[in-house]
């Protein structure tokens, strides 16, 4: 399974943090052994952290603005670069090419200029690609999984998936 992310350069909160780490853990526990995410300050570099951390396999695939400027740029060592895309195509790249997407968000209200972490979220809505969304006081809601809403619900259905593996 392949994890794809998305969040802001202003970083994570500590709920968000907590709620990715749980759900990297339960992922790699259902099977989940690639993260990708979009190479940036902030979010990007706390998810590179955290999937490093489990022993995922990471694929950076970094964004350019429509100069070919590049900014904001982590200095997380990925095992695999793709080449630098604009952003918003970088941002349905790194869709198309998961499984899961897990967006954080800096905000609970839909952003429609100046936010990728938005673009990629309704990008991968527009996909119906399965995508878990956590907020910033770490509740959250999840997309196109069957009978799954909840962080809560999902992380159990990944347990399930687990145990019925074993």
């Amino acid at each position: 399974m392949r994890v794809g992310f998305t969040g802001t350069s202003a970083g994570l909160t500590n709920d968000q943090l907590i709620q990715v780490h749980m759900l990297l853990g339960d992922l790699k526990t259902s099977g989940a052994t690639q993260a990708t995410h979009g190479m940036c300050i902030g979010a990007d570099d706390q998810f590179h952290e955290q999937a490093r951390g489990f022993g995922y396999f990471i694929i950076g695939v970094p964004g350019v603005n429509a100069y070919g400027d590049v900014y904001k740029r982590a200095t997380c060592v990925c095992d695999l670069v793709m080449p630098p895309r604009p952003f918003l195509i970088r941002n349905r790249d790194l869709v198309s090419e998961s499984d899961v997407v897990i967006a954080c968000p800096r905000e609970t209200i839909e952003q429609f200029r100046g936010s990728g972490t938005w673009a990629t979220i309704r990008y991968a809505r527009r996909a119906k690609k399965p995508l878990v969304i956590v907020w910033p006081d770490g509740s959250g809601r999840v997309e196109h999984v069957a009978n799954v809403r909840t962080l809560e619900e999902y992380r159990v259905s990944l347990t399930n998936t687990a145990i019925v593996l074993s």
